[in-house]
């Protein structure tokens, strides 16, 4: 089993998305070290969970106007953004709510003195930020920074040490350290305490400098240690003295600083949307909290609030999360959130949302570039592929609260939908709700043609809803709301909509599955389709009990029916012969439900959770049919499965964990739940979206306050960045501990065959069955099992072999159904003599799309547990 956990907080400019790669086995969740005392970073209060100052590489940024900032480049951390002048370091520290500005000058800085970026990093940084005539691109960041010159000899340089801030001061042979100082200015007082570090004291806290490490460098390059100490020349000014130097050497003075007071962060980053790209890399749309402002004043000081209150933002992570490729802000003087984003072929980048800002970037030629001064306001973009220039940009709405929640893209033409409770939404003429329909809000649907036409844009747009609260409105900072409407295209652009209403006369038609509602004032769930046009209801259903239902996620089946997936606290929400879980479990539970393509009949429903709440967030459907469940859990008996990555509830104060889940929607009651894991720290984490990697990975992001968030090294940025929320993005195997995949499927021109197990590979298992899903249909194979696997693929016959032929043992018949999906039982011997006993496995299939007529699932290593 593998769990790699990108936990993305972006770290600089002003953002916090966190991307770490995690753990190769299950193992304890993580308490995280403590923090490097070389560098600036924030001690935690002493509990075991504290989390360390980010350890994600620091990232200076190029200041080209970006930043309403005097300073050159700009570092932006959560509890610490600092400002780089020519003769300067301003440190803005943060404190929960409040912040505190100190500023470290070069005394005497030489006018010579240059500041120059050094080791340039690959990640480039884009800011899009209200009128087009202050957006930047492209703009680099660096590693490190040097002031040359700043006194005859010496330099100065600032530098990541390990995810921190450090500084060095860097002397030739014959330059006098004497004549290096700093003068500070927005603190209390300067002292050196009994150890020898020197002591900045803020109205918020200690900035302490620890006793310098120093080194002459000799004619070899070699180091040799010199004392040196911190000098205090008055209230304002320190120095350093090294008396025992040779000054016929280099000398390195390296002083390491650390914020020493338990501070919160002011910055929240959340992780809305998750989409793959072809060749692996991930790319996170959410939005950041995070503020660039140079402080106003130094000392302390409370921040403006009402403006900038946050940002899209949306970055480019390799797939492995070791490197951010770009990062790009797009936002105006209020706040912004986007819901939901694709990719069209040219990979330029839609997505959708709500904003306050008067001034959200837009283009010439937009459907609509004045904001109507309404409480929020609908906004569509399209960002180009490479994140470096805004396509267009628009507003969409009346003079109520507006949300765009779900975007779909339909030939150059885009689909939006979402929640309004303005009467003055723009509807079309001639479309199939012209008026609101009542209650607090009501659902609309949009076709948008970003043709730059402006007003001809809008193609059609149409309320949908009834006498009561339809759909619901989803601030990205209301946890409890999330998503309410979800929708999916037909081949003809007919539009399946999916939701959540409290009207009871919601339409629906003749032969629905559910005709009435049956909420008793509280909501269910719909499922309803539209014409392209926009202007005929084609058919609806009600789905529901007697309590309150919302809405996760809606797919489209190949054979044209739907999955639903979503929360009810219903005792008799409809259920199926042979479902997962035919009862409620009490509380909240997840539920799940395969629609006929007309809404006339269910094929599969079925409950699931534990006693308390489980919320479906979002599912995600796998190539091979499997439903993937994020769930919201605070069930202590959410019904992990043997041998999965986590299966004990993470306790804590707020005491809510993910949960995972794989259904497969067989009607073979608890054998339909294929794997199900936690997730999760000590505090509260949420997985908002997801995305299926083609093999038996799903890639998800979300949220976490992040103390014991599971992480490892090795990836772009391994540590919790502070604030209240960081976003994440955790890659996790869905294979249970003894099953462990080896290579790829190829060709995989169906998109890649999945190998899979039915269940932990333990003594005793006598349901255990090897599975292989979204082989080519109605097709022969053979499974072959061999004493060893291999690093490097062996290419035969169009195929990649991750066996080793020369070891092979036994190779069986198997034969897929005719929606791909192959099923082998082996049941396990309760038998000692088989603990730890290895097979390495690959399933081989005929296939008409293959260019050689076979097709090849991954190697699936099994360890007998």
């Amino acid at each position: 089993m593998s769990l790699r956990i990108l936990c993305l907080p972006l770290g600089a400019a002003g953002a916090a998305l966190t991307l770490a790669l995690v753990s190769a086995d299950r193992s304890p969740r993580p308490v995280p070290p403590s923090p490097d005392s070389s560098g600036i970073a924030a001690e935690a209060a002493p509990v075991t969970e504290a989390s360390p100052f980010e350890r994600a590489p620091l990232a200076f940024v190029e200041n080209r106007g970006q930043f309403a900032s005097p300073a050159a480049f700009v570092l932006r951390r959560e509890k610490l953004s600092a400002h780089f002048e020519r003769d300067a370091i301003t440190l803005d520290l943060a404190a929960g709510a409040k912040r505190s500005a100190v500023r470290l000058e070069i005394e005497g800085a030489l006018p010579s003195a240059e500041l120059r970026g050094e080791a340039p990093q690959a990640a480039q940084w884009n800011f899009l930020r209200g009128t087009s005539s202050a957006w930047q691109s492209g703009v680099p960041s660096y590693a490190s920074l040097r002031w040359s010159g700043v006194q005859p000899g010496i330099d100065l340089r600032v530098r990541d040490g390990g995810g921190v801030l450090e500084y060095d001061v860097l002397l030739e042979p014959g330059a006098e350290l004497e004549r290096f100082a700093l003068r500070c200015a927005g603190h209390r007082a300067l002292r050196v305490d009994a150890s020898g570090a020197l002591v900045i004291e803020t109205e918020l806290g200690e900035l302490v400098q620890k006793p310098p490490r120093t080194w002459e460098v000799l004619a070899d390059g070699t180091q040799r240690a010199v004392d040196c100490r911190f000098t205090v020349l008055d209230g304002e000014r320190f120095g350093f003295a090294a008396p025992l130097r040779d000054e016929s050497l280099a000398l390195v003075v390296d002083p390491g600083l650390v914020w020493s007071t338990h501070l919160g962060g002011t910055a929240d980053e959340f992780g809305w949307k998750l989409l793959r790209y072809a060749d692996g890399d991930l790319l996170c749309v959410g939005l950041t909290t995070s503020n660039d402002a140079f402080p106003p004043a130094l000392g302390t000081y409370q921040p403006a609030t009402g403006g900038g209150s946050s940002d899209n933002l949306i970055a480019r992570f390799a797939a492995d999360g070791s490197t951010l490729r770009w990062a790009t802000y797009i936002g105006g003087d209020g706040g912004e959130g986007p819901f939901d984003a694709a990719f069209d072929a040219a990979g330029d980048i839609h997505f959708c949302g709500g904003t306050t800002s008067s001034n959200f970037p837009t283009t010439p030629g937009a459907y609509n570039r004045t904001f109507n001064f309404s409480f929020q306001e609908v906004f569509y973009a399209e960002l180009s592929a490479n994140g470096q220039t805004l396509n267009y940009g628009t507003y969409l709405g009346g003079t109520g609260l507006d949300w765009a929640l779900e975007l779909e893209l339909f030939g150059n033409d885009v689909v939006l939908a979402g929640c309004t409770d303005s009467t003055n939404f723009p509807v079309t003429t001639g479309a199939y709700q012209t008026t609101y329909g009542g209650g607090l809000t009501d659902l609309w649907v949009a076709r948008l043609s970003p043709n730059g036409n402006g007003a001809a844009d809008l193609a059609w747009a149409t309320y949908l809803g009834g006498n009561d609260e339809d759909g619901k409105f989803s601030n990205p900072f209301d946890l409890a709301s999330m998503i309410e409407v979800d929708l999916e295209l037909g081949p003809r652009g007919n539009l399946a909509i999916f939701g959540r209403t409290a009207s009871t006369n919601f339409p629906t038609t003749p032969g629905a599955f559910q005709p009435v509602h049956r909420g008793n004032g509280a909501a269910d769930l719909f499922l309803c389709a539209l014409s392209a046009s926009g202007s005929s209801f084609l058919w609806g259903t009600f789905l529901g009990g007697d309590g309150e239902e919302t809405a996760g996620s809606l797919h489209k089946l190949p054979a044209g029916g739907f999955v639903v997936t979503g929360t009810s606290s219903s005792s008799n929400f409809p259920t199926t012969v042979g479902a997962l879980d035919a009862s409620a479990n009490g509380g909240e539970d997840a539920v799940i439900a395969e629609v006929d393509g007309g809404g006339g009949s269910l094929s599969y429903a079925s409950y699931l959770g534990g006693s308390t709440k489980d919320d479906v967030i979002r599912s995600v459907l796998s190539p091979s049919g499997y439903v993937n469940l994020l769930i919201r859990t605070d069930s202590t008996d959410f019904p992990a499965t043997v041998g999965a990555y986590d299966t004990s509830y993470a306790q804590g104060p707020f005491g809510e964990d993910i949960a995972i889940a794989r259904v497969q929607m067989g009607s073979r009651g608890a054998r339909d739940l294929r794997y199900a894991t936690y997730l999760g720290g000590f505090l509260q984490d949420i997985a908002i979206d997801g995305v299926w990697d083609g093999r038996s990975a799903l890639a998800i992001t979300g949220l976490t306050m992040g103390q014991g968030f599971p992480t490892t090294g090795g990836s772009w940025a391994p540590s919790y960045a502070g604030g209240v929320f960081d976003a994440f993005v955790a890659a996790l195997e869905l294979l249970p501990v003894g099953a462990e995949l080896n290579g790829r499927s190829f060709p995989a021109c169906n998109g890649g065959i999945e190998i899979a197990v039915s269940e932990q590979p333990r003594l005793g298992a006598s349901g255990f069955a090897i599975t292989a899903a979204n082989a080519p249909g109605n097709a022969s194979g053979l499974l072959f099992a061999s004493f060893a696997g291999l690093a490097n693929a062996i290419p035969v016959a169009g195929i990649e072999l991750w066996i080793d032929p020369a070891q092979v043992f036994l190779n069986v018949p198997v034969a897929s159904d005719a929606q791909g999906y192959a099923h082998l039982d082996v049941p396990i011997a309760n038998n000692p003599a088989y603990l730890g006993a290895t097979t390495h496995l690959q399933a081989i299939f005929a296939s008409t799309c293959a260019p050689q007529g076979l097709d090849a699932t991954p190697a699936l290593r099994i360890t007998v547990q």
